[in-house]
């Protein structure tokens, strides 16, 4: 395999093949690098299903709280996460350029990238939390009713506070699992899954001394949450 080729693999795919080459002079069979795959990909899938659950765990703690607080919280989410994906699409390229660097046996050139998506995630952040800032007339002009409008406000308010954190998190993320490291993203994001349970009982309840917010407390468990990825990445 030439270095070229090596490379376009992204990481993992050089050692295994340098294995096979070793032991018995053939490249690795398809059965092999399925089982490399799946190593990579399933926490990968693991830590997808985490983060989707969270927005499902909001709308569903909200619900039981009152009506009012269900539809708040959907129409914010519903702001909220297409706002997050896109500016993410920002940095998405950390990915395969991370991979493309560390099949190369250019890791030490990932922090320079990294160092670039930072910089384009801070910025994209600032943009996004004026979006979710000002959300109010979006809410007017679908006719959102005023009550559910206002709780959804509160809510894009709330979560607006983690929106810096959430982006470069993910920036992170992406260039960890650029270079085949896909488990501790998954570690991340299912602790994150457990902690926001926590916050949204307690603050949408107003539990353990916590003030009663209803979806306003959704909102601040989320932008909880998002710092505590950052920092539990940068820990790892």
């Amino acid at each position: 395999m030439t270095a070229d080729a090596t490379a376009r693999a992204g990481p993992g795919t050089e050692a295994s093949t340098d294995r096979a080459d070793s032991r018995t002079g053939k490249t690795a069979g398809p059965w092999q690098e399925a089982a490399a795959l799946a190593r990579l990909g399933a926490p990968m899938a693991a830590t997808q299903f985490f983060i989707m659950a969270m927005g499902f765990m909001d709308t569903a703690m909200a619900g039981h709280y009152a009506s009012a607080h269900l539809a708040g919280v959907a129409v914010g989410g519903n702001v909220l996460w297409p706002v997050y994906m896109l500016f993410i699409g920002c940095t998405m390229s950390v990915t395969p350029i991370a991979a493309q660097l560390a099949g190369g046996g250019r890791v030490g050139r990932v922090g320079a990238v990294v160092h670039q998506a930072l910089v384009v995630g801070v910025v994209a952040s600032g943009l996004g939390m004026l979006v979710l800032l000002n959300a109010q007339p979006l809410f007017a002009f679908f006719g959102i009713d005023p009550e559910a409008a206002d709780i959804g406000d509160r809510y894009l308010r709330a979560a607006a506070v983690g929106f810096p954190a959430g982006l470069c998190y993910v920036v992170l993320r992406y260039a960890s699992e650029g270079v085949g490291h896909t488990v501790g993203p998954m570690v991340i994001a299912g602790c994150a899954l457990v902690l926001n349970a926590g916050l949204n009982y307690a603050l949408i309840y107003g539990k353990f001394g916590a003030p009663e917010l209803g979806g306003e407390g959704c909102g601040w468990a989320t932008a909880a949450v998002l710092w505590f990825e950052l920092a539990a990445i940068l820990v790892l």
